[in-house]
């Protein structure tokens, strides 16, 4: 089992106690990190709906104080799509596009798969070049570690799609011409932390397993990447 497989598997089934998926966990240290942030959601939203909810008839209920993590996932997914809708309009303004742009940034990089994978390969500096190039863009200096580049479409556009080899594991980096935001965001969901970083003439999104990966990765790209060439 590798790390891709590991993490779909245990995303959907945090409690699954599949051999091959445990014994992933106790080899690889970075998805036993990513499993324990996964787990820690899980038990903080379990105790988010342990509270009254009015039911049909005008009465209360509870939710079960027995309610396993590995049961009842279709029935905690309806309670906590309730929970967020309530609370939609507490939310200001201006934070659902970057909201939105993060959600839509986890959802690409699940379907590229290979923002995922540990690998040791690299990618040569010319078709790193190449990729940016489609994008108008090029680098000053070169990233180190990037074991992935191509150019993705993202909201309907062709962006370059960036994965670096970070020192706790892989990092995405996507590159978003022209979708601007007033200023950094960060993020954590899914197990993953993320930062939307404003640019020349868009922005810069970054993902990683390990929150310290996100700074050592941003800075040189921050530095030697040059817009609309």
């Amino acid at each position: 089992m590798n790390c891709l497989e590991f993490r779909k598997q245990f995303g959907a089934d945090p409690a699954c106690q599949d051999q091959p998926l445990l014994a992933h966990r106790q080899a690889c240290a970075a998805c036993a990190r990513f499993a324990d942030r996964v787990q820690d959601f899980d038990r903080k939203l379990v105790l988010a709906l342990r509270v009254p909810l009015l039911a049909d008839q005008g009465g209360s209920y509870q939710v079960p104080a027995d309610t396993g993590l590995g049961q009842g996932r279709a029935w905690i997914g309806l309670a906590a799509s309730l929970v967020l809708g309530l609370g939609v309009g507490l939310l200001t303004w201006w934070s659902a596009p970057h909201r939105d742009i993060a959600q839509d940034l986890l959802v690409h990089m699940h379907h590229a798969g290979i923002s995922l994978v540990s690998t040791d390969q690299r990618v040569s500096n010319q078709q790193l070049a190449t990729v940016l190039r489609q994008s108008r863009m090029t680098m000053s200096q070169g990233i180190a570690g990037v074991s992935y580049a191509r150019s993705c479409m993202f909201r309907g556009r062709l962006v370059p799609h960036l994965v670096v080899q970070g020192e706790k594991g892989p990092v995405t980096v996507m590159i978003l011409p022209d979708l601007e935001v007033d200023g950094p965001t960060s993020f954590s969901e899914q197990g993953f932390f993320g930062t939307i970083l404003p640019a020349a003439t868009g922005s810069i999104a970054i993902i990683a397993g390990e929150e310290s990966d996100i700074e050592a990765v941003s800075e040189p790209i921050i530095q030697s990447l040059r817009w609309d060439i």
